[in-house]
């Protein structure tokens, strides 16, 4: 199912970060891992309350490509809850597989389609506003084929995981100046922080 090894895994982790997924991974605190086509989702039960929302793209191959956590940490490679879904995924631990979101959605009629998206994005403000910027991007794309499925290109390269690793440290910065240490509305990780 996967093309990546644990030596891979390590190899993206600190050995704190590897040691603290392992364990993570061995004690149950994965749960909710969805494959869709090449996307992975999960929660892992950290140290907060609410359970962190980890990420993973496989590329082609089957290899890891980008990841991301909802936890603040972005030191040195992934942090221990990527390290215990990317376990739990390789031991082929408690993955549900679903349809990938091209043939969950075909048949579908326009009326359809446009409840789903009204009933999401009334629950996830959000996804108004990324619809609202698609809706931008196809005024100013010139797009050949209306009628495909495949996302328009908008000729813009990044790197996401550059991105987020500057927007995460930024947050950390506003949250230092409003006083006090910034982590005043959350639980603090001493092990997590290094």
């Amino acid at each position: 199912m996967t093309a990546f090894t644990e030596a891979d895994i390590h190899a993206g982790a600190n050995g704190q970060s590897y040691e603290r997924g392992s364990s993570y991974h061995r004690s149950g605190a994965v749960s909710d891992v969805v494959r869709r086509g090449n996307v992975l989702t999960a929660r892992v039960q950290g140290s907060d309350y609410a359970p962190y929302e980890i990420v993973v793209t496989l590329l082609d191959d089957e290899s890891i490509g980008d990841t991301s956590c909802t936890c603040p940490y972005d030191w040195d490679g992934y942090c221990k809850h990527i390290v215990a879904v990317l376990l739990t995924v390789l031991h082929g631990e408690k993955i549900t597989v679903k349809p990938e979101l091209d043939t969950l959605l075909a048949g579908l009629t326009e009326a359809q389609l446009r409840r789903i998206i009204r009933t999401v994005a009334a629950d996830q403000p959000t996804f108004a506003a990324a619809i609202e910027q698609e809706v931008e991007w196809l005024k100013t794309t010139p797009v050949a084929d209306v009628a495909s499925t495949t996302p328009a290109a908008h000729g813009i390269t990044f790197d996401i995981t550059a991105i987020r690793r500057e927007i995460r440290k930024d947050i950390r910065q506003a949250g230092a100046t409003g006083g006090g240490s910034g982590y005043s509305d959350r639980y603090w990780d001493d092990e997590e922080a290094g």
